[in-house]
């Protein structure tokens, strides 16, 4: 013993450590793993993806992929949160704006292609959110919203814990308590994006995860 005494976590020591240990967690997670490469896949089929704008990136790990599967895609993560954008800039090498999704610090009509996964549900202001995608994108670009449904019908996948482990199971069947988001939840925030065009919901079955496709075909009437 030396005599000196270790400093007390402090409530910033905590927090870091949290979000530290759920970014090892996102990388090791297979459900995460197989989720990102089906959804860049997807990007990967839209011709106009030369600029992709990921909302509510975190550390990136979507982006990344992305990425990977088109080179000469611009990509564009947004997160409220410093620490997660600083790892998907200094990690992953994206560029990144700190902002919310009901405020996004970009022009109107200017953005071929948005993305989002597993963020939706986090959003204080979901609606707000989903118009302000509404307002960036370009006449004829898409929106992808993804979100993993943690109540009622889908939210329950067959095989779940044998494909993705136990500590995706736990977290799974947890977020019907602490993060209920259902199916009704998706399609009824879908519904406040028909008047600027055409509006897709479905669902990834096997994952536990919802799809909304939006794509841009005219301007809000509204001023």
């Amino acid at each position: 013993m030396n005599g000196t005494r270790s400093r007390p976590l402090r409530s910033h020591d905590l927090k870091l450590h949290s979000r530290e240990s759920y970014i090892r967690r996102l990388r090791k997670s297979r459900l995460r793993s197989e989720f990102h490469t089906r959804i860049a896949s997807e990007m990967l089929g839209h011709g106009n993806a030369t600029i992709i704008v990921d909302i509510g990136c975190g550390p990136g790990l979507l982006g990344k992929r992305i990425r990977e599967l088109n080179p000469t895609a611009r990509i564009i993560g947004i997160d409220i949160d410093r620490r997660m954008l600083s790892i998907a800039q200094s990690a992953e090498g994206l560029e990144s704006l700190l902002a919310s999704a009901s405020a996004l610090p970009i022009k109107d009509v200017s953005i071929p292609v948005i993305v989002s996964s597993a963020s939706l549900k986090d959003w204080a202001d979901p609606s707000g959110g989903l118009r302000e995608i509404a307002r960036v994108l370009r006449i004829g670009g898409t929106a992808f919203i993804f979100e993993f449904i943690t109540k009622g019908p889908g939210s329950h996948p067959p095989r779940f814990l044998w494909r993705f482990g136990l500590l995706s199971e736990v977290f799974r069947f947890l977020g019907r308590f602490l993060i209920p988001f259902s199916l009704n939840d998706v399609q009824t925030l879908a519904q406040g994006l028909a008047s600027e065009g055409t509006v897709e919901v479905s669902m990834i079955s096997d994952l536990g995860a919802s799809r909304l496709a939006f794509t841009k075909t005219r301007l809000s009437e509204v001023t």
